[in-house]
């Protein structure tokens, strides 16, 4: 897990101040309508980044992955992917 956390802080720059963040900026985060998902937006330069995840137990974000928005609406095959991770997360800690 460690190796995981170290990865992260390299690959995304806002890492360290997402972290400090005692609640995150609406702007930055919303609800996926119909779905028990969130997404997080980023921009860095002239690119939008977006982070799909959900809460475990209403205490932890889980981040299930991020991809290059293109277009106004979420892909529905970035939605189903984070819908996969999340049924395996839930399968894995029961």
């Amino acid at each position: 897990m460690e190796w995981m956390t170290e990865h992260w802080r390299k690959s995304w720059p806002y890492s360290d101040w997402l972290e400090t963040q005692p609640m995150m900026p609406a702007q930055y985060f919303q609800k996926l309508s119909g779905h028990q998902l969130w997404e997080c937006r980023v921009g860095l330069g002239r690119h939008i980044y977006r982070f799909m995840g959900f809460w475990d137990k209403g205490a932890l974000i889980i981040l299930t992955h991020g991809f290059a928005k293109h277009t106004q609406k979420t892909p529905q095959k970035e939605i189903q992917k984070a819908l996969e991770f999340k049924a395996d997360w839930e399968r894995r800690r029961k």
